[in-house]
């Protein structure tokens, strides 16, 4: 199973937050003779080139390809392919997906790639289900996914971990509020501004968690962490989580 490049993730959360950055128009798999994060070298020949790829829709953050590849047999012989890396361009480009053969092979002959064989995934963290497929099918291109315009934050007694809500807060005048985010770098970012919640009129429960939804009710999580030292609001508490708490590291 593969993972996709910090580029890569820069890319699809800042997209995912609000910052719409580009988004590739093409995806090529070129093979490479050794890992691609450490020392490992794309194939060079003078029959080889990179292959267009298309990718199925994500499922369960998990991203594979769909249809066969056919790389031409080489010129000569340039050695033992054991990654597949995904580029956003057929020459040069950045590196934007990579995962290791199940199997190296030697490429002294012309080499096909199944459907299925080449699998890019997000493992669980810091991004919800619905958050980390929708980032590798804007990513990738299984689909087009709509990304939201604007995020909202949401408060939790416990972790929003996958699928569940993590006990959001409720009732007593709390609703989520509307939050925008840092550009992202290196995988990570955090809330811009301080994001001031309306004032309790009872007691709500302790705060040890925050999410990050595409809608201001019910919609999808996109991203979750921690809160520290916010306690349980009681009536006519002022809530405000402070600029750069909500911070959201995918490394």
């Amino acid at each position: 199973m593969g993972s996709i490049s910090d580029y890569a993730m820069d890319l699809a959360l800042n997209s995912l937050l609000g910052h719409f950055d580009s988004r590739p128009s093409g995806w090529y798999l070129a093979l490479f003779t050794g890992d691609p994060a450490t020392d490992g070298s794309e194939v060079v020949d003078a029959n080889y080139e990179r292959q267009p790829i298309d990718f199925d829709v994500a499922f369960q953050r998990v991203a594979v390809n769909k249809g066969v590849m056919n790389f031409p047999a080489p010129a000569g012989l340039p050695g033992t392919a054991t990654h597949f890396v995904v580029f956003d361009d057929l020459t040069n480009g950045n590196y934007t997906a990579g995962c290791p053969f199940e199997v190296s092979r030697a490429y002294d002959r012309a080499l096909a790639v199944v459907a299925g064989e080449v699998k890019i995934s997000i493992s669980k963290g810091i991004l919800g289900t619905w958050g980390a497929n929708t980032l590798l099918d804007w990513l990738l291109g299984g689909a087009n996914p709509a990304m939201p315009a604007t995020v909202y934050a949401s408060l939790h007694s416990s972790n929003p971990i996958d699928e569940g809500n993590g006990r959001e807060l409720s009732g007593n005048n709390y609703v989520r509020m509307a939050t925008d985010f840092d550009v992202v770098r290196s995988g990570s970012t955090k809330n811009s501004a301080a994001v001031k919640f309306p004032t309790p009129t009872g007691a709500w429960d302790k705060i040890s968690h925050f999410g990050v939804w595409d809608a201001s009710t019910t919609g999808n999580l996109i991203a979750y962490g921690t809160l520290d030292g916010y306690g349980a609001p009681a009536l006519s508490d002022t809530v405000v989580i402070a600029a750069g708490a909500m911070a959201i590291a995918f490394n």
